[in-house]
């Protein structure tokens, strides 16, 4: 039997050095991560950027129901006589549970998801968390708004150390630029409906004509969602939360449908709703406790937004509906045997 030189053999204890070194150093990378994503508060001195928006404040949380969501569960009309928000009104209607809200604008699935998987690592979970699916959050704009991605967000919720020295090497995580996503088109089946510049017309500000009040209801509704990566983190949200140590309840925010009605053609309409049809099917398969709200306000003085700037903000009598809502399915959700 031919002896092994010592050349290869040098080489085989330097190549298992390696080997042996880099699993020592994932185990040692994955526990850590895994005690800030417990005790997040007491990482924060040592990892400047770890409390990005929420993160220490969902850390920080005792309160029995956490509520995530964009700015629709924190927007307040100018002349609402009510001034709390939908946050604070769901907290008034549960009796025996208290509220804390982790709301920053323009979120959606794919943040809370990473959401929701962070809190289940903590040492003292909530009892149960609201999470409200925005339509828009599918949409072209949603997509591809430079101000509106939170891939670096969720990868800090997730993975803490990575992302950190991720942002060390100043990694851009995929962000759109203003220029691409105004050259964005959006499409419903075979019908282009023409790009974001010539649809949004953010030039004209909120007080634009009725014709660009359509073209914005087009821009923000129906583009085919089902082409959206924000689909697929919906089903891999609702997917997880039906194993998570705590309820979520998930439910689709109301849509002005009825302002689209009185704007859009046909074709429009039909391509608004098969995009709340697709995302109501995606909850349908979930068994927990979910609701599609989407079209539950069917007048525009429900809403709080000029007459050709549709988005999703509610004036004081519909939040304290949507609360009401989800107060009693909260309630019954949480009555039930423990998973």
């Amino acid at each position: 039997m031919r002896a092994i030189p010592q050349h290869r053999i040098a080489a085989y204890r330097f190549a298992l050095g390696v080997a042996l070194t880099t699993l020592v150093a994932l185990g040692a990378v994955t526990f850590l991560e895994r005690e800030i994503q417990r005790h997040p508060a007491r990482w924060a001195s040592y990892l400047p950027e770890l409390p990005v928006q929420g993160m220490e404040r969902l850390g920080r949380s005792t309160a029995s129901v956490v509520m995530l969501g964009d700015s629709v569960v924190a927007t307040v009309a100018r002349d609402d006589d009510d001034t709390r928000d939908l946050a604070t009104m769901l907290d008034d209607q549960l009796e025996h549970e208290s509220v804390t809200a982790v709301v920053r604008g323009a979120t959606a699935s794919d943040l809370h998801g990473a959401q929701l998987r962070f809190l289940a690592h903590r040492e003292r979970a909530p009892r149960a968390v609201v999470v409200p699916i925005n339509p828009r959050s599918f949409g072209r704009t949603w997509d591809h708004e430079p101000g509106w991605q939170f891939s670096r967000e969720g990868a800090m919720y997730e993975h803490p150390i990575l992302a950190r020295a991720a942002a060390v090497l100043d990694f851009t995580w995929g962000a759109p630029s203003a220029e691409a996503s105004e050259r964005v088109h959006v499409i419903c089946g075979e019908h282009d409906f023409g790009s974001m510049r010539e649809l949004q017309r953010s030039d004209l500000g909120w007080d634009a004509p009725r014709e660009v009040g359509r073209a914005r209801y087009v821009a923000r509704y129906a583009g085919d969602v089902r082409v959206s990566p924000r689909m697929r983190d919906l089903e891999r949200l609702v997917r997880a939360a039906e194993s998570l140590p705590f309820v979520v309840l998930v439910y689709v925010t109301p849509v002005d449908v009825g302002g689209a009605r009185a704007l859009v053609g046909s074709r429009e309409l039909a391509c608004i709703e098969e995009n709340l049809g697709a995302i109501a099917a995606v909850l349908d398969g979930y068994e927990g406790p979910h609701l599609d709200l989407s079209r539950h306000f069917e007048r525009t003085e429900w809403f709080d937004h000029p007459p050709n700037e549709p988005h999703e903000h509610l004036r004081d009598s519909a939040r304290a509906e949507v609360a009401r809502i989800l107060a009693a399915t909260l309630e019954d959700a949480l009555a039930r045997p423990s998973r």
